[in-house]
């Protein structure tokens, strides 16, 4: 009956061993009670049974060989790291001329396998399957009770049976009480001088993440790692699209056509160059154990590099400098999707994306920032009410000022009304066109760091990975590379001509802005407020920044005895901002009073 149903399935077929999954005692011969059924898969696949173990149902082992990338796992290797610096060192340095983008682009190739090779070559397996060691006593047992299946499939003697039975299951409970005494043994062995103890202690107690089948488009289902890695890529794919904006487009095309002359304009300055001195420094402070991207060189084979290669770098990162160019085997980044907390784990849209980029660009980009942030240093651009990633300068700093303001107002029997703002995928969604127009062309940025910062936003992709396999490669159309050390800064020149009026303060952190307005009368605070969101709307539209309303939030600081009750909404495009009692800014949360009560409850 399931051969006539199958043979009915066009493009299915019915897979099943070849030898007998199942035994009963009263029988002589056994039968398979184990199938699985194909349809559209062209893999290759094999099946077995195992049939040394002690049930009278076998385990079955079907292997399909998947067409898909695998990430290799470098964490279960052991390296000695003075074999790979040796080993590398033995090795011959890129030959080709770096002064074309494509040379370029073959000696990162031929550096990436030199690293490696060498790291292949001082490295082993950390971890060996070792089989269970277990006593002399319960070898013996299981050396009869394997005599008495075969004996038994031979004669199919019920004593026999019954006999092995007895032996499996006192095998079992041997097996489980020596397994107790081993744990025992291991962790009495366990001392927090040589941090065993903690190292164990963190192992159990870290979670474990597993993505459960997710819901993917026209009802489906993503079940294999495949499946879910390529549906939570169609959601991020959306996210990476810039912010659609009404009655735009000649202006977006204006801006397109200008940017597009600037870069084909050619230029007589050059970036500074960089120095071995330089790149070290940036070596000697990166953490070795960060994750590595997709070429899977890690921090710790630069740390580990020796000075030949380390001298090639820079002249690498020179010749970069001079093309203004950021190669594309460094654009693509890794994805990998953590579950917001206390959301769905079915639905794709409710996992945040942690990326992992080349550490070898980080080295490029190090250097390239340190040209920009002297630029900006010098032009003095950033604005005061700014404390995100400037030096010196921290939440704690921008709290400061924040408490400080409210209890001047208090001080002075004024209300303060602070508007929370909420930006929408603030570094997902950054304009390109609009960051190179407004902040660095207009702003006179040097015409190679501006190229530079070009090549470095375009043509960049993703792929997600769920269990060491990857999704196809998605194309990111705006944004800045989170976990880029360049974003920051480019995000904060970006958001940097906020508009700014008298009769309102600016606190911001990155994306996390605050508008504060001060009076005796909640009506004018509320209409400043509203008056700053007027020219705010108009920046807004400008940029192809989207503010979300439900989640951004007004709230009023008084030193009332009663507090304000329905005071008139605060609107953004004319979407109503709620008045709340308690806010929460930078970590802190914030009462109306100011009292901090709810923040240390």
């Amino acid at each position: 009956m399931l051969r006539n149903l199958v043979s009915n399935l066009r493009g299915a077929k019915l897979v099943a061993p070849q030898t007998a999954t199942h035994l009963q005692p009263r029988q002589r011969f056994g039968s398979v009670i184990d199938l699985a059924v194909f349809k559209h898969i062209p893999y290759n696949h094999s099946i077995r049974v195992l049939s040394d173990l002690s049930s009278d149902h076998y385990p079955v082992i079907l292997e399909i060989n998947l067409n898909t990338s695998l990430i290799k796992n470098p964490e279960q290797l052991s390296t000695n790291w003075s074999n790979f610096k040796f080993a590398l060192n033995k090795k011959p340095l890129p030959t080709t001329d770096l002064t074309s983008n494509e040379n370029i682009e073959l000696a990162i190739s031929e550096l990436n396998q030199n690293f490696s090779e060498a790291f292949v070559e001082a490295s082993k397996p950390k971890f060996k399957n070792v089989p269970k060691i277990l006593s002399p006593e319960i070898k013996s047992k299981i050396h009869q009770r394997n005599r008495l299946r075969k004996f038994w499939q031979r004669t199919r003697c019920p004593s026999i049976y019954s006999e092995f039975r007895t032996l499996s299951r006192e095998i079992a409970k041997d097996i489980k009480s020596h397994s107790q005494a081993q744990w025992k043994k291991h962790i009495e062995a366990l001392s927090p001088e040589d941090n065993t103890l903690w190292r164990k202690s963190s192992l159990l107690r870290k979670p474990f993440h597993s993505i459960p089948p997710l819901k993917g488009a026209l009802g489906s289902t993503a079940i294999t790692p495949i499946e879910k890695a390529e549906v939570i890529a169609d959601s991020l794919q959306e996210q990476f699209e810039p912010n659609h904006v009404a009655d735009r487009e000649e202006s977006d095309q204006r801006i397109h056509e200008e940017v597009a002359n600037f870069l084909a304009t050619p230029h007589v300055q050059e970036i500074e160059p960089t120095t071995p001195t330089e790149v070290l420094t940036y070596v000697q402070r990166i953490k070795p154990k960060k994750s590595p991207g997709l070429d899977q060189i890690s921090n710790r084979m630069i740390k580990n590099l020796p000075l030949k290669f380390l001298l090639f770098i820079t002249l690498l990162i020179n010749q970069l400098f001079k093309n203004n160019y950021f190669p594309d085997s460094w654009k693509t980044a890794v994805v990998i999707p953590i579950l917001k907390p206390d959301k769905n784990p079915e639905l794709a849209q409710n996992y945040r994306p942690i990326s992992l980029l080349s550490c070898l660009s980080k080295v490029y980009e190090f250097v390239l920032l340190q040209r920009l942030n002297q630029h900006c240093a010098a032009a003095n651009f950033i604005i005061p009410q700014q404390c995100g990633f400037r030096p010196k300068c921290s939440t704690v700093h921008q709290l400061l000022r924040v408490t400080e303001l409210i209890h001047s107002g208090f001080a002075k029997h004024e209300a303060t009304g602070i508007l929370f703002l909420d930006i929408a995928k603030a570094f997902d969604k950054i304009w390109h066109d609009g960051l190179l127009i407004k902040q660095l062309i207009r702003l006179d940025f040097p015409a190679p760091l501006i190229k530079s910062i070009h090549s470095f936003l375009t043509h960049r992709s993703f792929r997600v990975r769920v269990d060491r396999i990857l999704s196809s490669p998605r194309p990111i159309r705006s944004g800045l590379p989170q976990g880029s050390l360049s974003s920051p800064l480019l995000f904060t020149l970006y958001v940097n001509d906020i508009p700014q009026t008298n009769s309102s303060h600016l606190a911001m952190f990155a994306d996390d802005t605050a508008v504060i307005s001060q009076n005796k009368r909640f009506s004018v605070v509320i209409s400043n407020l509203q008056h700053y969101i007027s020219s705010l709307e108009l920046w807004l539209n400008d940029w192809k920044i989207k503010v979300n309303a439900s989640k951004s939030a007004c709230l009023m600081f008084t030193r009332r005895s009663q507090l304000p009750v329905g005071l008139t909404p605060v609107t953004i495009f004319g979407q109503p901002v709620p008045w709340v009692n308690v806010a929460r800014y930078l970590g802190l949360f914030l009462d109306a009073k100011l009292t901090f009560a709810y923040h240390i409850d």
